[in-house]
């Protein structure tokens, strides 16, 4: 399961094209899964590495 040290969701908008307040925050779901929307359920979220 990846850390929440490398992995966050991306800066995104929302389905109403407000920004996400999820952009950014760290996640321990696996990009590599099948569900890869925000908890708010986005369609643009997607999870990216964290780039120092």
């Amino acid at each position: 399961m990846p850390n929440t040290d490398q992995h966050h969701w991306n800066n995104h908008r929302n389905d109403i094209d407000d920004w996400c307040p999820w952009s950014l925050c760290p996640t321990t779901a696996d990009p590599a899964g099948d569900d890869t929307r925000c908890p708010a359920g986005c369609t643009a979220s997607t999870i990216e590495p964290v780039t120092q």
